[in-house]
C-alpha cells in the first residue's frame, strides 16, 4: 500500500487479489470537509477534482470511479456535481447547476444535501468560469509570474 498525504487530502493505492485477478484501488480521502457543511476554502476541493481528472486523462484509471461520503449524498453529490458541471462548462460554455442537482436527485435523494452545499457549488462554478485553474506547481507559478512581469 502506497500513501501520499497533504494537509487537506490523502491518497493511497492498494492491490486487491481475488483468485488470479489483481486490481489496483486508488483511494482519495478529502479530510477538510465537515459533514453537512462545506470546506472553508475552495482550493483543496478543486485540487482533489483536478487530481482525479488528471488520473483519468492520463489513463491511470481503467475502472469505474466511486465517490462516497458518510451518507453518500451531500458531499458526494457536491463533488459529482462539480465534476459534471466542469465538463458541461468546457463543452457548452454554460452551466445549469439547478438542473444538474435536480437530475442527480432523481437518481439518489439528497444529492447536494444542504443549502450551503448548493451555494458552494455555485461559488465553485463561478470560480472555474472566472479564474480557470489557479492551482499550479511552484515551477509553473514562477513561469506565470515571469510572463506577467515581462
Amino acid at each position: 500500500m502506497e500513501k501520499q498525504k497533504c494537509s487537506l487530502m490523502m491518497s493511497q493505492s492498494m492491490d486487491l487479489m481475488l483468485k488470479e485477478e489483481r486490481r489496483e484501488i486508488i483511494q482519495f480521502h478529502f479530510t477538510a470537509w465537515p459533514d453537512h457543511g462545506v470546506p472553508a476554502t475552495s482550493g483543496g476541493l478543486m485540487r482533489l477534482c483536478a487530481e482525479v481528472r488528471n488520473m483519468i486523462a492520463e489513463d491511470k484509471v481503467t475502472s469505474p470511479i466511486v465517490v462516497h461520503c458518510s451518507a453518500g449524498a451531500g458531499r458526494t453529490g457536491t463533488f459529482i456535481g462539480l465534476d459534471y458541471l466542469i465538463d458541461e462548462m468546457n463543452k457548452t460554455q454554460q452551466v445549469d447547476v439547478y438542473h444538474v442537482v435536480y437530475h442527480m436527485r432523481q437518481q439518489r435523494m439528497e444529492m447536494v444535501q444542504t443549502a450551503k452545499q448548493y451555494i458552494f457549488l455555485h461559488k465553485l462554478m463561478a470560480e472555474v468560469a472566472i479564474f480557470g485553474n489557479t492551482d499550479h506547481s511552484v515551477e509553473k507559478f514562477y513561469l506565470i509570474l515571469d510572463e506577467i512581469a515581462t
